[in-house]
């Protein structure tokens, strides 16, 4: 089934070609990478993302939830782009612990 949706073309993707994709900042800046999807269980759509940042030598590492709807896959960079920036990125997470819901 994997070869049927993940071809070049298609409009559905592989969710496991999506997890560990690297995620940009509306400038290029490297945020981390996709570490997994958060589906609506009535819907069965993505609503987030979890986005892992490492820090150095894995200390200062964190985690990001973004609105599904800030990225956009951009052919230039290999990965995702969100829609804002880092700063604003890490303000609006501020407010809450990774596990917790916005």
């Amino acid at each position: 089934m994997t070869a049927l949706h993940s071809n070049t073309g298609h409009r559905l993707i592989d969710s496991d070609r999506v997890v560990d994709r690297p995620v940009f900042d509306h400038d290029g800046a490297a945020i981390g990478k996709i570490r997994c999807l958060l589906v609506d269980r009535r819907s069965g759509q993505v609503e987030r993302v979890v986005v892992h940042a490492h820090g150095l030598l894995g200390i200062g590492a964190h985690e990001y939830e973004l609105p599904w709807s800030v990225l956009a896959y951009d052919t230039r960079l290999p990965g995702y782009r969100a829609s804002l920036r880092k700063s604003e990125i890490v303000a609006k997470n501020s407010a809450y612990a990774p596990s917790s819901p916005p």
